[in-house]
């Protein structure tokens, strides 16, 4: 079923950042054949005190923590964008832009890249390369939302040391040209592989250490970030490992702006 088919669009339409999220949050959490589960942790769903969905059997489990910050990609044309004017040219026609909050408004890029570099959990931006919604809503039918989205760990942009804007080009979700953008735009490589072989990569870091360790692990960490103000009040330790679940997937969405994922492997049933 297409995400909204009881209305009509035109082939120009646009879609939400939000609704990106959904489609490729329902698509991740049946992707592929064995060897992975991929389970979202939504805040909203773990009651306070009480064990639900599974998760208290989960966590009793090896599995890698995944954090996933949904970009909206810009669809830019302007042969005045700054991707057409780099020497040598990399792009013509048209590039989907991926911007990265500002230090000055955010210190989000900061504690992705912390989170990721220290080996807490998993982290990726990830924009669509695409841009309509009838093609969202045939990638959606059709089962290839994560086969059209640009997955990036925040390790893979080159460092940021200043207050200003940056973002990333590139025109295909794997393969093609892929620059960097701050004072003047560069040539970047990333990781080109399918998403799903790069999360069965990330989840073999967690060898046997069990979920309930790693959540602990992240909400320590957390909790030094004493300077954010709200964190205090948000992470206070917890008797029951669902509740401390529940709270890191609360932060990972107030702080950190990026949806948490619990990724495991699969069992024989």
């Amino acid at each position: 079923m297409r995400p909204y088919s009881y209305q009509r669009f035109t082939a120009s339409d646009t879609f939400s950042e939000f609704t990106f999220s959904f489609a490729l949050v329902n698509e991740l959490i049946v992707l592929g054949s064995p060897p992975i589960i991929s389970v979202p942790v939504f805040p909203s769903l773990i009651q306070e005190g009480r064990a639900s969905g599974g998760y208290d059997v989960m966590l009793d489990r090896p599995g890698r923590l995944l954090f996933l910050q949904f970009k909206l990609s810009k669809y830019v044309q302007s042969k005045r964008a700054r991707e057409f004017q780099m020497s040598p040219r990399l792009f013509c026609g048209s590039v989907y832009r991926m911007e990265i909050r500002a230090r000055r408004s955010s210190r989000q890029h900061e504690l992705l890249l912390d989170l990721e570099q220290n080996n807490r959990g998993s982290v990726y931006y990830c924009g669509p390369a695409f841009h309509t919604l009838n093609e969202l809503n045939s990638h959606y039918e059709n089962r290839l939302i994560e086969q059209y989205t640009r997955f990036v760990k925040p390790s893979e942009f080159p460092a940021i040391d200043d207050d200003d804007q940056h973002f990333m080009s590139f025109r295909e979700a794997r393969g093609g040209p892929v620059a960097f953008f701050s004072a003047e735009g560069r040539k970047i490589e990333i990781d080109e592989r399918p998403f799903l072989e790069r999360a069965v990569e990330d989840m073999k870091k967690a060898g046997e250490t069990p979920l309930r360790r790693s959540i602990a692990e992240v909400v320590s960490w957390l909790r030094g970030l004493s300077d954010i103000e709200g964190f205090a009040a948000a992470i206070e330790p917890e008797d029951k490992a669902e509740t401390a679940l529940g709270r890191l997937a609360m932060l990972s969405q107030m702080i950190l702006n990026s949806t948490l994922f619990v990724i495991q492997p699969r069992t024989a049933r």
